[in-house]
């Protein structure tokens, strides 16, 4: 019986999974481009350093929208999106490693004209000499004209790790 649930656990994780959606191309009339750009991504992945950014975009009632995973080896990423509807946008790190994690993201909300190219432009602020994130900035254009900008600090936590032979 217990390996039966463990069984329906694993199974149920990987349905769950499964469900999460990537963002699709919107089919409606009024669209607008939407190019995302992450700077300053660590150079390697490694176990003592996984920095992932999700981008959640989505409309108010959901029935458009969904989610992307970017990492540092595909920084860059097109949407077509509905224009004149506001969406929810939201852009978080997620950063771990030797004895820390971090998170730092913008949340809000968007609209767009139609026919509209805007890109965002998402940067980490690292601690001097170290691989931690202590900030990020947010940065949206519409062609080479900033629209807006976001900055925040970074939640940290510290572990102590201690090592048992």
């Amino acid at each position: 019986m217990k390996y039966l649930n463990i069984l329906f656990m694993l199974l149920l994780s990987f349905f769950i999974v499964g469900c999460a959606s990537k963002i699709t191309d919107a089919s409606t009339k009024a669209t607008s481009k939407l190019n995302i750009e992450v700077t300053n991504f660590a150079e390697e992945r490694s176990i003592t350093n996984t920095e992932n950014v999700y981008l959640t975009l989505k409309n108010t009632d959901e029935s458009w929208g969904g989610e992307q995973l970017i990492k540092n080896d595909q920084p860059k990423y097109s949407f077509t999106i509905p224009a004149k509807e506001e969406l929810n946008f939201t852009l978080n790190l997620m950063q771990g490693g030797g004895g820390f994690s971090a998170a730092c993201g913008a949340a809000l909300k968007l609209t767009t004209k139609e026919n509209s190219n805007l890109t965002a432009k998402f940067n980490f602020i690292r601690e001097k000499d170290s691989v931690k994130v202590v900030g990020c900035t947010l940065d949206i254009y519409s062609g080479n004209k900033l629209l807006n900008s976001y900055k925040g600090s970074s939640n940290i936590t510290l572990y102590k790790v201690k090592f048992l032979y």
